[in-house]
């Protein structure tokens, strides 16, 4: 996307040099320089569609980050019923030889 965003701005400049405007090139500044009917309902067409599509992406990228975090949430949860802990097991205080963590998996493999 940075790709084709730089040769977007390269293009648009080029066009604003070759009708010697000196202008940001924002879309509603080429709507303004464009006098040609037809070019300019053709680039606000454009410039809507451009629009509902970053919209939507925006839209996904925030479906996505919720998704990862349910996902590493899922993950973190998993881990932890693998490996139990032995302070929540029983009431009071647990003696010294039991405060060891104890795991599925050995830790030596």
């Amino acid at each position: 996307m940075g790709k084709t965003e730089k040769t977007r701005q390269k293009a648009v400049k080029e066009w604003l040099e070759i009708k010697g405007l000196d202008k940001a090139g924002t879309v509603s500044e080429l709507l303004e320089a464009v006098s040609d009917e037809k070019e300019r309902e053709k680039l606000a067409k454009t410039s809507t569609l451009l629009t509902e599509g970053i919209t939507k992406l925006k839209h996904n990228e925030q479906l996505n980050q919720s998704l990862l975090e349910q996902s590493l949430q899922f993950v973190q949860v998993s881990l932890d019923l693998m490996n139990p802990s032995l302070k929540n097991m029983n009431y009071g205080k647990q003696p010294d030889s039991y405060t060891t963590k104890r795991s599925v998996f050995d830790s030596k493999a």
